[in-house]
């Protein structure tokens, strides 16, 4: 399986995409597929804390890397994502640069965060290891969603954080922000994205988007982005039905 840091680090563009489906099936077809990671999202999507190991493991078994997107920036739902065994987390609710610290510490052990230690679960490898929060230290990923005007503000000393290791760029999120929601492409958005990835890139920083077309995909890429997440599972799925329907309808029984 792809690791986590294979997956920042050599040549090219990595890309995923986000999964709501509580279903390992739906995870297993990403792998299938040829994608590197998921992102089982927990802020939009139903899935329960409970079943996240069976799709991090579905995950494991398909060559993708697990990432979690956490419903909110809170110590307990990143440290119960990563006890899962998810190899990141993506954290919501950065507005300012404590927030972004605090997302830090969060999923990271004593010394280096504030995360709480158990030897039982399954990132630990369910017996006592001491090295497992070692390990975890040095392996485990944090993603911070840059989708607020704060955090924007905040780039700067958010992309000098230690342990900040992705800074996620969320038009979507900016664009309503900034009063045009769903102008990606609007000039003010366009502007908030230059000035983050310029930035990031400036301090070494890995910057990763969500993208719902592949020219918009092609474009990031262009523009230093290695992370790139492509559509959501049930949106990818619907948009096919819909094009299959349609193409029964009009080329197997066209109406009148």
């Amino acid at each position: 399986m792809l690791g986590i840091q294979p997956l920042l680090a050599g040549e090219g563009p990595r890309f995923g995409s986000i999964v709501q489906v509580p279903h390992p099936l739906v995870v297993e077809a990403y792998g299938r597929a040829g994608f590197d990671f998921v992102i089982l999202d927990q802020e939009h999507g139903p899935l329960s804390t409970d079943r996240l190991g069976d799709l991090v493991r579905a995950a494991e078994a398909s060559g993708v890397v697990p990432l979690v997107r956490v419903p909110e920036n809170r110590p307990s739902l990143i440290g119960a994502a990563l006890d899962q065994g998810a190899r990141g987390v993506v954290v919501p609710g950065i507005r300012g640069v404590e927030d972004a610290r605090a997302a830090v510490e969060a999923a990271r052990y004593p010394p280096e965060g504030q995360r709480g230690y158990c030897s039982a679960v399954r990132s630990a490898g369910i017996l006592p290891d001491a090295q497992a929060a070692t390990r975890a230290n040095r392996e485990v990923c944090v993603f911070l969603l840059i989708e607020t005007l704060g955090a924007v503000d905040a780039v700067d000393d958010i992309a000098q954080l230690p342990g900040a290791d992705v800074l996620f760029v969320g038009p979507g999120d900016l664009s309503a922000q900034m009063g045009v929601p769903g102008q990606l492409s609007h000039p003010d958005v366009e502007r908030a994205v230059e000035k983050v990835a310029e930035r990031a890139l400036a301090r070494g920083k890995t910057l990763a988007v969500h993208v719902r077309d592949v020219d918009t995909a092609a474009r990031y890429v262009r523009r230093g982005f290695r992370v790139v997440s492509f559509g959501i599972d049930l949106q990818i799925l619907t948009l096919h039905l819909r094009e299959v329907g349609a193409a029964l309808r009009g080329r197997v029984w066209p109406t009148a």
